[in-house]
């Protein structure tokens, strides 16, 4: 915050001193008393509408707090401190718009100010905006290249751009500045979950708890990695610690009502489905999801809770001759990883330009890789461009019919292009992983949706392998 300032008397202008000294202190009381009294006196004086701000958000009175700051950047627009604090507090109200037009104006004031530029990328990371983000960590890091929350942010946002090795490299560097740094252990974790590396996410998350017991976000995706469908204790221990650390945590107590059921635990999973029934409505689609999926278990279907668990499954599924096929490769992943699963070339198809269309709260565009190709293994083939315009003329030059593919598109509209390219092609026997068949909000509206149409237009039969709701997947096979 900045030092209380200007056109007061003494008295006044000894009370603003003493409040700003009781706000250091943390003593917000004392701190709003004396501002009250300054304001009685100079109702628009921008410090003491500044400190006031700050004393009714250490209340918890947000609404309020927001009022004060923002007539306090109405009297002094160009104050960094009155808009940096305002912009904290935007953000923790999740209002990301207005929080990144304060932090650009602290930018603006404080070109030279690395934590400015810090602010203003994780906003805008936050916000979806990544080379913008990534810009502004840039110039943060420029000031600062010792700050490891400046690479711990960098290292997210360069993960949506470069991919997975580079954000690793930013993370590593932010725990060789601080080596107990959660942040960076949970996201180093997270990225080598998405690449692929079992052992060594679960040793993050283990090693992000083990420092941060209240780490909810660690304990819920841990619970994926520790998941075992003969008994899934282990996942719920992980689910039940998520919750206990965040009481309010919907998605947690949505998993923990799965995998207690998938124990056979019925009884115990009820308090969690009321809880979501009357706390958290907007996560309803993932128990609808988990109540589809449990009407197929059994018979030789399996629950898996990993991406690429669900992924050997339905390879192995696959009959042994026909096309390989993957339909959004995006940073590779996952089609490097069917790749070392078979000898045949694995075709995968991506325009590299993201989103054709908006989808859930991502616009168009979201999924960009800005046309660069991922590295590949020898027996994968990319081709680049939207499905519509590559699908036909791969059709036309390839004959037989679909083994396996992996339905990456989230789309129902590219979803809908796939099997109007490939209807002939897919053929008893196929088998059909879904990413993001289920636990979305609109999930009956996307993949679901189209698949569904295709086989009832087609009049094709078929029936469910695996379901991995964590992950979304779901894997059929037609005939």
């Amino acid at each position: 915050m900045n030092a209380p300032s200007s056109a007061l008397s003494p008295s006044l202008q000894k009370a603003l001193v003493q409040a700003f000294d009781h706000l250091k202190a943390g003593d917000a009381k004392r701190a709003g008393s004396l501002l009250k009294k300054v304001l009685r006196s100079a109702p628009e004086h921008a410090d003491a509408l500044h400190g006031l701000g700050l004393a009714e958000k250490a209340a918890g009175r947000m609404e309020r707090a927001a009022g004060f700051l923002e007539r306090a950047r109405t009297q002094a627009p160009g104050n960094a401190a009155i808009a940096a604090n305002l912009g904290n507090l935007y953000r923790e109200a999740g209002r990301i718009a207005d929080a990144i037009a304060c932090y650009r104006s602290v930018v603006e004031a404080a070109p030279r100010l690395a934590a400015a530029h810090k602010n203003l990328g994780a906003l805008l990371h936050e916000a979806g905006e990544t080379a913008a983000a990534r810009e502004s960590l840039e110039r943060a890091l420029a000031l600062d290249p010792n700050d490891p929350d400046i690479h711990n942010n960098l290292g997210a946002a360069v993960r949506e751009t470069e991919g997975i090795p580079a954000a690793v490299a930013h993370f590593d560097r932010a725990l060789a500045l601080a080596p107990g740094h959660a942040d960076a252990l949970f996201n180093r974790a997270n990225a080598l979950h998405e690449a692929g590396d079992r052992d060594a996410a679960i040793a993050g998350y283990e090693r992000t708890v083990a420092i941060e017991p209240g780490a909810a976000d660690a304990w819920f995706n841990l619970h994926a990695l520790r998941f075992d469908a003969a008994d899934p204790s282990a996942a719920v221990d992980a689910l039940e610690r998520a919750v206990a650390a965040r009481p309010g945590y919907a998605m947690a107590r949505a998993y923990l009502a799965m995998m207690l059921e998938a124990g056979g635990h019925a009884a115990e999973a009820r308090p969690q489905r009321d809880w979501i029934a009357a706390k958290a409505p907007d996560h309803l689609h993932l128990i609808e999801s988990w109540d589809y999926a449990k009407m197929h278990l059994g018979d030789g279907v399996r629950l898996f809770a990993d991406t690429y668990d669900t992924l050997r499954h339905a390879v192995s599924a696959a009959p042994s001759k026909g096309m390989m096929l993957e339909f959004g490769v995006h940073r590779g992943n996952s089609i490097r990883f069917i790749a070392g699963l078979t000898e045949r070339t694995v075709h995968g198809f991506d325009s590299f330009e993201g989103l054709p269309e908006g989808w859930k709260d991502l616009p168009a565009g979201s999924y960009t890789t800005e046309g660069t190709l991922p590295e590949v293994p020898d027996n994968v083939a990319l081709h680049v461009g939207w499905f519509d315009d590559t699908l036909p003329a791969f059709a036309a030059a390839n004959e037989g019919g679909v083994a396996f593919m992996n339905v990456d598109c989230d789309l129902y509209n590219s979803t809908v292009s796939i099997f109007e390219a490939l209807g002939d092609r897919i053929v008893a026997g196929t088998v059909i992983a879904f990413d993001e068949y289920v636990c979305n909000p609109t999930w009956r509206d996307d993949e679901y949706l189209a698949f569904r149409e295709f086989v009832a237009a087609r009049g094709l039969t078929y029936r469910y392998l695996a379901f991995s709701p964590f992950s979304k997947q779901a894997v059929v096979r037609i005939g």
